[in-house]
């Protein structure tokens, strides 16, 4: 076997993985697209294979933004050395 069908059987491996997630993610998360519906999602992936797997993480999903409050020096501190205390910094 040479180097180059090693590199094509871990491409396809990835693609495959990639292709997987992708179906396990629309068939979990039924309303959560910015473009197009479930169904809509599901036969992108069906017909377009990897292509439809890469589009679909590009355009599919709703990302989530975490924002974490900002703490100054010495609230982290406090919070850190009182991890259960609900005093708000002031």
């Amino acid at each position: 076997m040479t180097a180059g069908w090693v590199v094509v059987i871990i491409i396809v491996a990835l693609l495959s993985v990639l292709w997987l997630t992708s179906m396990v993610s629309v068939l979990t998360n039924p309303d959560r697209y910015r473009n197009g519906s479930q169904l809509v999602w599901v036969l992108v992936l069906l017909l377009a294979g990897p292509v439809g797997a890469i589009l679909y993480q590009c355009l599919g999903p709703v990302r989530v933004e975490v924002h974490e409050p900002h703490l100054d020096r010495k609230a982290r501190s406090r919070a850190m050395a009182d991890p259960w205390s609900t005093e708000e910094d002031g």
